[in-house]
C-alpha cells in the first residue's frame, strides 16, 4: 500500500476540505498530483498508487487518450465537487482491481483494448 492509499484511508476522501479548503476536483487533482510528485521525490523507487489508473479509466469510462487521469475525470465529470466524488469512487474501484491483478496486468489489458479500438476504427474507415 502506497502513500496515496494511506492518505485516503486516513480520511482524506471524506474530509478533503480540511486538507485543501475545497472539494472542487480541479483543486483536488492538482493537490494530489503535487502530493504524488513529492512522494516520488522522497521515495523514488516506490511505485505510485496511480500506476495504471489512467489506462483503467480509459477502459472503464472512456475519454481522451492524450491526457492524464485528472484530464479524463475533468472531461467526464467536470470541475466541481461531484467530480471529486466520482474520482474517489472510481479510484476505490481501480485499487480493488489493481490490488488483485497488478498494474502491469491492467496496462496489458489496456494495450489490447487500445489495439482492438484502433482496428475497429480502421475497419470502419475502410468500409466507408
Amino acid at each position: 500500500m502506497g502513500r496515496i492509499v494511506k492518505l485516503f484511508d486516513s480520511g482524506f476522501a471524506t474530509r478533503t476540505p480540511l486538507y485543501l479548503g475545497s472539494r472542487r476536483f480541479d483543486e483536488v487533482s492538482l493537490w494530489l498530483l503535487g502530493y504524488e510528485f513529492a512522494c516520488s521525490e522522497i521515495e523514488p523507487t516506490e511505485i505510485s498508487d496511480f500506476d495504471g489508473f489512467r489506462e483503467w479509466l480509459l477502459m472503464e469510462v472512456g475519454g481522451p487518450g492524450c491526457v492524464g487521469w485528472e484530464g479524463i475525470i475533468l472531461e467526464k465529470f467536470g470541475r466541481e465537487s461531484e467530480a471529486t466524488e466520482q474520482f474517489f469512487i472510481l479510484f476505490r474501484r481501480f485499487r480493488a482491481v489493481a490490488d488483485q491483478l497488478g498494474a502491469a496486468a491492467i496496462k496489458r489489458q489496456y494495450s489490447q483494448f487500445s489495439n482492438d479500438r484502433s482496428l475497429k476504427k480502421k475497419d470502419a474507415a475502410e468500409s466507408e
